[in-house]
């Protein structure tokens, strides 16, 4: 009976390390086509870090180009609204009583 067990203990551990070893070449063979679909070279994987680098490089440096766009435009604006007041107070000391 013992001998019956072990036999049966072997086969499920055969059986579930071939389904584990089905599962994970599976799932690679799966992410690898998706990458590749999305043009990604799995076969160099520096080179993918190179360009995941420079893509965020390009992206950290739109947002610090967009932040200094909007921080011009509202000098601008505020200068602009600055010299219009002062061109008013102008006018109106010029003018007199």
């Amino acid at each position: 009976m013992d001998n019956e067990n072990d036999t049966n203990r072997n086969v499920l551990v055969t059986t579930e390390d071939e389904l584990k070893r089905v599962v994970k070449s599976t799932v690679k063979e799966t992410l690898n086509e998706t990458l590749i679909q999305l043009g990604v070279d799995v076969n160099n994987p520096l080179e993918v870090q190179r360009d995941l680098q420079c893509a965020r490089d390009v992206r950290q440096t739109l947002n610090s180009i967009k932040g200094k766009f909007v921080l011009t435009t509202v000098v601008i604006l505020l200068g602009s609204l600055a010299t219009a007041v002062w061109a008013g107070i102008i006018t109106l000391v010029k003018k007199g009583p």
